[in-house]
C-alpha cells in the first residue's frame, strides 16, 4: 500500500468516525422529551382537572405563606427585643404563646386547603386511581421536623416525635 492510499484511508476511517460521534451527540439532543410518569393514569380531561384543584392550593404555598410566616416571625422577635429584662419573661411567654397560635392556624388554613384538594381530587378519579392515589398519600403519612402531621396525609399513629414545638418553661430555654 502506497504512502499516499494509507494517509486516504486514515483520513476516511477518521472522518467516518467523527461522523458517528457526531450523529450519536445530535440524537441525544434531538430525542424528545420524555413524558412525565403518571402513576394514576390520568385521562387528559383528569389532568386538566387536577391541575386546576391544586393550582388554587398554589396561592396558600411558597411565597405568600412564606412571607406570611416571615412576618409573623418578624413580629415575634420585634417583641423578644423589646423584652430584655428578667421582670418581663412572663410577657416573653405571652408572645411566645401568641406566636405559636398564630404559627397554628396559618398551618390549620394551609392544611384546609390541601385536604380539600385532596378530596377534590379523589372525586374526579376512578376507583383504581383512587387507590392508588391512598397508596401514595400513606406513603406521605408521618410527623414532619417540627412535629405536627404530613400535610396531605392521614394523621399518623404513634406518639409525636421529641423536640414538636412544646416550649420549655423560659428558664429551661439557652441563651
Amino acid at each position: 500500500m502506497t504512502k499516499t492510499k494509507l494517509v486516504m484511508l486514515v483520513c476516511f476511517i477518521a472522518a467516518l468516525a467523527a461522523g458517528v460521534a457526531a450523529g450519536m451527540a445530535f440524537s441525544r439532543f434531538s430525542d424528545p422529551p420524555r413524558p412525565r410518569r403518571d402513576p394514576l393514569g390520568l385521562s387528559l380531561e383528569q389532568r386538566e382537572q387536577m391541575r386546576q384543584i391544586w393550582s388554587s392550593v398554589e396561592s396558600t404555598s411558597r411565597t405568600p405563606h412564606r412571607e406570611r410566616m416571615d412576618g409573623l416571625h418578624k413580629e415575634r422577635e420585634d417583641a423578644v427585643r423589646a423584652l430584655l429584662t428578667d421582670e418581663q419573661k412572663a410577657q416573653y411567654e405571652a408572645i411566645l404563646k401568641t406566636h405559636d397560635q398564630k404559627m397554628d392556624d396559618l398551618a390549620a388554613e394551609r392544611k384546609k386547603a390541601i385536604d380539600d384538594a385532596v378530596n377534590r381530587t379523589k372525586e374526579i378519579l376512578n376507583e383504581e386511581q383512587r387507590a392508588k392515589y391512598d397508596e401514595m398519600l400513606n406513603k406521605r403519612a408521618g410527623w414532619n421536623r417540627h412535629g405536627r402531621p404530613n400535610i396531605g396525609a392521614p394523621e399518623p399513629d404513634g406518639p409525636k416525635p421529641p423536640h414538636s414545638g412544646d416550649r420549655p418553661p423560659m428558664g429551661d430555654r439557652d441563651p
